[in-house]
Formats: structure tokens, C-alpha cells, sequence
């Protein structure tokens, strides 16, 4: 950005009135300030008001060419998964692409729908996003088809000429597990509630909070959940018995995790009733 005219001057004046020639020549005091010293009437005070001036419009011109020059090398570059990504984030609902401007006219985070987004490449040399929106309380949610539509057609219009781009929006993959756990009853119920507040499950809380903070496409481990779960105050050893996991489509069956899993959808969830445990002295 342009510094102002009267940046550049006081720039100049600082340096000008520092010097130890000028400060002898016009006898200056430590306390003397430029304008003090030198009002706008001043031969001096409208030199440098030129020389500020014409710097400013200097500056102005070479930011101009270098924003326009580094437009140019961003639009030659290669995009990268890092950008597909931006650009699918950017995405705002009901709003008209310009593509002439390659954007919106209008920056509108609020019509920006899509919060969770990763991107793959598969077999066939397409890249496929898996998004969701936000459900309001901060975890994925599954986007409309009707809405992937226009984002389809969105991304069909950024993308590089040639590449083939598909987007999935599912719901969650469903989980559900056997769990043994040794315990402690000063802390815990036989029931796995709390002594000290026999309506909290922190068992429960815990693998809930696991797949709360479960990163967006991330890879699911009996390992992980385990070391989770083994933080409660209370739990002694736990250990997984068995695990499964289901993609939510018509027709899928339950598949036995047997140590990591990678979420179709890009994220999980699970119904208490499917949570088996076992707890025991």
C-alpha cells in the first residue's frame, strides 16, 4: 500500500531535521519540531510537500503494476490442491459468479456454506471434494443435494480447463463398539455413571467429545478412541472389544474396524444404544 503524502513528508523531515549540519545551520533546538519550526508558508515545508507528493504518486503507480503483476503470475501458476480447496470454501449460496472477475463482486462469509472441505484424487484421475456445511453448533453437516447441485456448477466454472471435479455431501458414518473396562467405584458407578452425579456418563462424554474433535476426513483408530476414553477419571483399563463402522447408504452393512477406518462421508457419529459396555471391578 501507498504511504501518504504526509507519511513520506514526516519520513523526510525526521531525517532532514536529524542531521547535525541542518541542525547547525538553522540553529535548531533538541525541542524543535519541522512544522514548528518551518509553517506551511515556509519555503522548506512546501519543498518537501512536493517532493511527498510526487513520491506518493510514484508509489501508487508501482503498487498499481506490481497488484496487476502478481495477478498475472497467480492466474499462470498451476493451481494446487491447497487452492481447489480455497476456492470451494469461497462458494457462496444463491449468489452469481462473475467470471469475468474470476469471483464474487460481493465478499459474503455468511452465504459461504461449505466449512468443511477435503480433496482426493481418485483412480480415474478425478478429483473428489467431500464436503459439509456446519450444523450451527460447530460439527459437520450434510449439504443438500439440490445445493451440490449449483456447487457442481460453481466449480465447474473455476476449475482448470480439463480436469474432471465430482462433490459428495453424505451423512455420517455410523459407529457403534464393544468396550471391557476396569474401574474404579470411588469414582464411577457399576453403571458407568458418576458417584458424584449418577445422571453423567463420562464414558460416553468422552467418545463423543473424540469424534467432536475428529478432523474433517481424518482416519479413524481403535487406538485413538481407546487412549480417549482412557483419560476419564475412573476408568482404570479399558480395552476394545470390538468395533465397527457403516457408511450411511441404503443397503450397507456393518464392517468390523480392525484397527483404523476412513470415514466415507468424512465424518462419524454414534447412537448410545450401539455403545456395548462392560464395566467391572
Amino acid at each position: 500500500m501507498a504511504r501518504t503524502i504526509e507519511q513520506i513528508k514526516k519520513d523526510m523531515t525526521d531525517a532532514w531535521m536529524g542531521d547535525e549540519y541542518i541542525r547547525a545551520k538553522y540553529e535548531l533546538l533538541p525541542t524543535d519540531t519541522f512544522e514548528v519550526k518551518f509553517p506551511k508558508a515556509i519555503t522548506e515545508n512546501r519543498l518537501f510537500f512536493v517532493i511527498a507528493y510526487a513520491l506518493h504518486i510514484y508509489e501508487r503507480i508501482f503498487n498499481t503494476k506490481s497488484d496487476a503483476l502478481t495477478a498475472y503470475v497467480d492466474a499462470m501458476r498451476p493451481h494446487t490442491r491447497e487452492w481447489y480447496i480455497k476456492m470451494m470454501k469461497q462458494y457462496q449460496h444463491g449468489d452469481v459468479f462473475n467470471e469475468s472477475l474470476g469471483g464474487y463482486e460481493a465478499i459474503d462469509e455468511s452465504k459461504q456454506i461449505v466449512k468443511y472441505c477435503s480433496l482426493s484424487t481418485n483412480t480415474s484421475g478425478v478429483l473428489e471434494y467431500k464436503v459439509a456445511q456446519d450444523d450451527g453448533s460447530g460439527n459437520p453437516e450434510v449439504i443438500p443435494q439440490n445445493i451440490i447441485s449449483s456447487i457442481q456448477s460453481y466449480i465447474e466454472r473455476v476449475k482448470d480447463a480439463g480436469v474432471r471435479c465430482r462433490i459428495f455431501s453424505n451423512p455420517p458414518d455410523k459407529y457403534k463398539c464393544r468396550l471391557d473396562i476396569l474401574y474404579d467405584p470411588t469414582v464411577l458407578n457399576v453403571n458407568g455413571s458418576k458417584v458424584s452425579d449418577p445422571n453423567s456418563f463420562p464414558v460416553l462424554d468422552a467418545i463423543r467429545d473424540y469424534f467432536i474433535s475428529f478432523p474433517f476426513d481424518g482416519v479413524f483408530s481403535n487406538t485413538g478412541i481407546t487412549d480417549a476414553i482412557q483419560l476419564v477419571p475412573g476408568v482404570v483399563i479399558p480395552q476394545i472389544l470390538e468395533s465397527w463402522a457403516k457408511k450411511e447408504l441404503t443397503g450397507a452393512n456393518w464392517e468390523q474396524i480392525i484397527s483404523t477406518y476412513h470415514p466415507r462421508s468424512g465424518y462419524m457419529t454414534f447412537n448410545e444404544n450401539d455403545i456395548d459396555i462392560i464395566y467391572h471391578l
